[in-house]
């Protein structure tokens, strides 16, 4: 847990919760989000509500933007919570509804119930139904848990119960990145952030923000300028195990993108944990270090080694990363599935049988003059970055070009980062564009590509020229 503190007086603090999260501006963001705010309007807020109402309408309803298509609920809590406002927002008359009714909320409430308003919260997420789209959770509270007594959450020492740890539970379970922002020096909203950090493996920061030495209130600048792009945040979208190894040896793709964040942010992925019927597994061998640009999104190629332990066969599970530096990647589980084969152990029965059947199958390839011959050929390209084995593809057998963030392979199967498909036959190797915004040859594609060049274009947007060297 990342703590920031500064060096401050009294107590406030904000919970922000973001499940994922969304592109800078609604021009550039294509999906909708939705905006949950629970806020806090017991007396104790009085000299911090307005500072707080400024910057939710300023920053978060205009910052963001909100746009139509768009969900925002609103829950004001003290001894009780009431819904201020739910709504997916439709016209520009319903964020001048929003605001208005967000500027009404006065700090004028006795008692506060946070485990009140989290369970609130609960429900309204609940009965929403939508859960695939960016969702934007935030919490404002003075951080004194002090529940009325006909509460379940109340407690002689203001200190959170059974009842309150028991109920609140599901709400750190849902997989959101947590901040814990407090604005004030108030221990209990560290507290509160332990709690949800022991519950969960979904990220959770600390900050703190206060009143200054001199007693002046916190202002509306004060809270943007400690949060700054905190919202912001490195997704992994995905992740995918190729080239598995009989040593066990893979490599790991995982593509990561970086939402609103302004600067480009220096991670160390400091461990991978791979989970196999409750058990995990340690599957980096070394750190790695790498650099998100904002507002990026792209592929990332780790070394990886999985454990025999796991067996053989199809895996549908998740990866648990372990993240260090300017920022964290989120969700911390990444699903994946892969399947590793089964090596079979009667070698000695199988070759003599595989040779017999080889044989058989070459004499009758020998009686059909369209599939009695081969071609040998090797892939290079231009930079020496990546040269084949010598590669051997009998008459009417295929073979696809795949692209990857800088370079370039052959392998035997279709995939969805196939470029091109290679044809053996008596005319020689031809070649079929599959995708054509990236496979581009100088003049018409010969009937037969062999001895010939051809640009290609990496993922990256760099061009690599590749020769199909006969041999």
């Amino acid at each position: 847990m990342k703590i920031l503190k500064n060096n401050f007086i009294k107590a406030v603090y904000s919970i922000i919760l973001c499940l994922t999260f969304f592109s800078v501006t609604a021009d550039e963001r294509k999906d909708p989000i939705d905006v949950f705010l629970v806020v806090d309007k017991s007396l104790s807020m009085e000299e911090k509500i307005t500072s707080v109402k400024e910057y939710i309408n300023d920053n978060i309803i205009d910052g963001i933007p909100l746009k139509p298509g768009d969900f925002f609920s609103i829950i004001a809590f003290y001894g009780k919570s009431d819904v201020v406002f739910t709504k997916k927002i439709e016209t520009d008359e319903d964020l001048s509804i929003l605001k208005e009714k967000i500027n009404r909320i006065d700090a004028d409430g006795r008692f506060t119930d946070i485990g009140k308003a989290l369970e609130r919260l609960e429900n309204v997420y609940n009965e929403y139904g939508e859960k695939n789209r960016y969702q934007f959770l935030v919490l404002m509270t003075d951080g004194i848990q002090e529940a009325p007594k006909d509460s379940i959450y109340y407690s002689e020492d203001n200190s959170f119960n059974h009842t309150f740890l028991e109920n609140t539970e599901p709400v750190w379970k849902k997989g959101w990145k947590i901040h814990m922002v407090s604005i004030g020096s108030d221990n209990l909203a560290k507290r509160l952030s332990e709690i949800a950090d022991s519950e969960t493996d979904t990220i959770v920061e600390y900050h703190e923000i206060a009143e200054n030495i001199t007693g002046e209130n916190i202002t509306e600048e004060d809270i943007e300028e400690e949060l700054g792009d905190m919202i912001g945040n490195i997704f992994a979208d995905n992740a995918e195990l190729r080239n598995i190894k009989k040593s066990r040896e893979a490599d790991l793709i995982i593509t990561l993108s970086s939402k609103i964040y302004k600067e480009g942010k220096n991670i160390s992925i400091d461990d991978i944990k791979l989970i196999d019927n409750n058990e995990k597994y340690s599957i980096l061998p070394e750190e790695y270090k790498l650099r998100v640009e904002p507002d990026s999104t792209r592929e990332y190629m780790l070394h990886v080694k999985l454990p025999k332990d796991i067996g053989y066969g199809e895996f549908n599970t998740h990866l648990e990363l372990l993240t260090s530096g300017d920022a964290f990647i989120s969700p911390v589980s990444v699903n994946i599935s892969f399947d590793i084969e089964r090596p079979f152990n009667f070698l000695y029965v199988i070759i003599p049988l595989a040779v017999l059947l080889l044989i058989a199958a070459i004499i009758l390839l020998v009686h059909n003059s369209e599939f009695s011959g081969q071609i040998s050929f090797r892939m290079i390209d231009d930079e020496g970055l990546y040269k084949s084995r010598r590669m051997i593809l009998k008459y009417g057998r295929k073979m696809y070009i795949n692209g990857y963030h800088d370079s370039f392979s052959l392998m035997n199967k279709l995939s969805k980062i196939s470029v091109a498909r290679l044809v053996s036959s008596k005319k020689g190797l031809t070649l079929s564009v599959i995708d054509s915004s990236r496979f581009i040859v100088d003049g018409e594609i010969p009937e037969n590509i062999l001895n010939k060049n051809c640009r290609v274009k990496t993922s990256n947007g760099d061009f690599r020229t590749l020769l199909f060297m006969e041999v």
